[in-house]
C-alpha cells in the first residue's frame, strides 16, 4: 500500500511539473485559438438583426490568435477567422482589426478592404493610444486567403514593444466594421459591426522565441 502511495505521488508530481512547460510551448493556431467568437452576431447600426447575418458574412469574426515560428523569431504571425472572407467588398469599406496589449501598451493589426480590393498601404500595424489616436504605425506583410477565410499579419516583434519569451499577450480582441468609402461622399459611420466583447474563449499568449 506504502509503494502504491509513493508511485501515485512521484506519478502526480511529474504531471505538476511537466504540465507547465507543455502549456508554454503550445503556440495559438485556428485549433486553439486566443479567441473564439460567437457567429452570427453582425450588428447593424448597434442592432441585431437576420438579414445581416445572412448578407454580410464576411462581417462575422470566427476566431483569433497568435502564432510564432522557430526559424522566423523575430516576427509575429497574428490571424483572424472570418465566416466568409472576400477579397473585395460590394460597395463598402470593411475594416478587420485584432488588438492586443503587451506590458500596458494595446497595439492593433489592421487591414482595410475596398470594393477594388485591398486599401493603400495593405496591411499595417500600430500601438493604439486613446480615442482613435494611434502612434508607431507602420505596414507590414501579410496574406488574405479567402479560401479558408484567414487574415494573416506577419509583424516585427521591434515594432510592437519587442516582447521576450516568456512575455504575456492579453486581452486579445477583435473587431470588423463595414463603413461607406471616402469616395462615396457619404457620412462615414459605422453601419455592419462584430466585436468580440461576447467570445466564448479570450486567452492570454505566451511569446515563445
Amino acid at each position: 500500500m506504502k509503494r502504491k502511495i509513493v508511485e501515485i505521488f512521484v506519478f502526480m508530481l511529474l504531471i505538476s511539473t511537466v504540465l507547465p512547460i507543455t502549456a508554454t510551448v503550445l503556440a495559438g493556431d485556428e485549433k486553439n485559438p486566443e479567441l473564439e467568437d460567437r457567429i452570427r452576431d453582425v450588428r447593424f447600426t448597434g442592432y441585431l438583426l437576420l438579414w445581416p447575418q445572412v448578407f454580410f458574412k464576411h462581417m462575422d469574426i470566427v476566431s483569433a490568435w497568435f502564432n510564432e515560428e522557430s526559424e522566423n523569431p523575430d516576427y509575429l504571425y497574428v490571424s483572424l477567422k472570418l465566416r466568409d472572407l472576400e477579397e473585395k467588398t460590394e460597395t463598402l469599406e470593411a475594416i478587420y482589426l485584432v488588438s492586443w496589449a503587451h506590458k500596458g501598451s494595446t497595439y492593433q493589426a489592421i487591414i482595410k478592404i475596398h470594393p477594388n480590393g485591398i486599401a493603400y498601404g495593405g496591411f499595417c500595424v500600430c500601438k493604439y493610444l486613446d480615442d482613435d489616436n494611434y502612434e508607431d504605425f507602420y505596414y507590414c506583410n501579410g496574406i488574405l486567403d479567402d479560401e479558408s477565410n484567414i487574415i494573416t499579419w506577419e509583424i516585427q516583434k521591434s515594432k510592437i514593444g519587442n516582447p521576450q519569451p516568456g512575455d504575456l499577450l492579453t486581452k486579445p480582441f477583435a473587431y470588423t466594421d463595414n463603413r461607406f468609402t471616402e469616395e462615396s461622399g457619404m457620412t462615414r459611420i459605422d453601419l455592419f459591426k462584430d466585436l468580440s466583447w461576447n467570445a466564448k474563449i479570450r486567452k492570454d499568449y505566451i511569446i515563445q522565441y
